[in-house]
């Protein structure tokens, strides 16, 4: 991976399913000279394993840090990314376990609403979504029945 890294030169990684615990370091990982590491772990199952867990690796030619009050009990980080001149970014990692049932959903809105509350932050959230379960064919028909709603409600307007 680092051989990736220094040929492609990213400015921000956004990882899921990590399987890294606090026993690995960031150097592992990623070339520290190059990035901020911020990780968040999946708790261990009843094997002691902790597979999955997130990270964002952050260019240290920008200046990142860990907003602790958006954190919550699921597979979310973020980080907020100072840029001078510009408005304040919020960069996440985002897992949902496949066998999620939409628990998972909960405590990220939960992170979501406070974002609104501490800062006016633009907001990036990347990840793995696990939404296969979706059928997306049912919400194509959702959308063009929408939109043909929104014209109705456009012509009547006039």
């Amino acid at each position: 991976m680092q051989e990736i890294i220094y040929s492609a030169k990213p400015d921000i990684i956004i990882g899921t399913e990590t399987w890294v615990d606090n026993t690995m370091t960031a150097t592992e990982l990623f070339p520290t000279n190059m990035f901020n590491v911020f990780r968040k772990y999946r708790p261990p199952n009843n094997k002691n394993k902790s597979h999955g867990g997130v990270l964002l690796a952050i260019t240290k030619d920008c200046i990142s840090s860990e907003v602790k009050e958006l954190q919550t009990n699921c597979e979310i980080f973020l980080a907020e990314i100072n840029i001078t001149g510009t408005k304040q970014m919020l960069i996440g990692s985002y897992y949902i376990p496949p066998s999620d049932e939409g628990t998972s959903l909960e405590q990220p809105e939960i992170s979501l609403r406070r974002v609104n509350n501490i800062t006016s932050s633009h907001l990036w959230l990347g990840g793995d979504f696990n939404l296969g379960h979706i059928d997306c064919s049912v919400i194509v028909q959702y959308l063009h029945l929408l939109q043909a709603s929104q014209m109705l409600n456009t012509i009547n307007i006039y």
